[in-house]
Formats: C-alpha cells, structure tokens, sequence
C-alpha cells in the first residue's frame, strides 16, 4: 500500500518537473506582441532543423523578422505575422523584399491566421513558401 502511494507521488513530482521544464523550454502561445511572436516562430525553425536562426531588429528590417538556413544552407528570409484573420499580399511582397535584401535564396511567410487567394496566388509565383495557423 505504501509503495503505490509513493508511486503516485513520484509520478506527480516527475509530471510537475516536465510542466516547469517545457514552460522554459518551450514559449509557445504565450505571445503578447509581434516580437515575441517571432521568437516562437524563430524556436519552431529551430525545432524544425533550420540552423543559425535569428530575429531581425524590430523596426527597419526590410520585410525579413527572421533569417535562418535551411538543411541545405540556404539563407531563408521570414516574415511573420500575428493575425487573427487573414493575410494578404503585402506580407508575401515583404517576404520577397527581405530575401533581395539579405541576398537570400528562399523566402517564407509564417502566421497565427490564414492567406488570401491573392496571397496564395502571388507566392506560388514568386516562390514563396506560405505557413499559416502556426500558433
């Protein structure tokens, strides 16, 4: 009787351990603003095995938040963006502009919402790699 008590309390403390261990490990959705919302997408990159990821300077950072390598070494420009609703065309040119302006080769848009038509349109001709509903 005694040993499975201290199973359950082991098994408690082990679970709570995990809980803090994940909250300083992982800063999913506890964004507030646009810069905290890069460096969730930046940890995701991460996490997805693009290398030497960074996030821009928040203001003036020519249409890229993010920039990283891909598995090929490929210098990818990111724009995020945290909407609720939709996004639209702007953000994909914004994409393309930091990817020049970085001398990138890929360019990628990252949000919390969901892509127009336009939007979807205008990256499938421009080559831009589109990610919504990344929360």
């Amino acid at each position: 009787m005694v040993v499975s008590w201290l199973a359950y309390v082991v098994v408690g403390i082990v679970f709570v351990v995990l809980i803090v261990h994940q909250g300083k490990t992982n800063p999913a959705p506890r964004y507030r603003n646009g810069y905290e919302y890069e460096k969730y997408v930046a940890w995701r990159l991460r996490n997805a095995g693009f290398m030497d990821v960074r996030v821009t300077k928040g203001s003036g950072d020519f249409g890229a938040d993010i920039l990283c390598r891909d598995g090929s070494g490929r210098l990818v420009a990111v724009q995020c963006k945290m909407y609720n609703g939709t996004v639209g065309v702007k953000a994909v040119q914004e994409a393309v502009a930091g990817m020049k302006y970085y001398h990138g080769e890929r360019a990628m848009v990252v949000t919390t919402g969901i892509f127009t038509a336009q939007a979807r349109q205008a990256a499938m001709r421009m080559g831009v790699e589109l990610r919504e509903r990344v929360v």
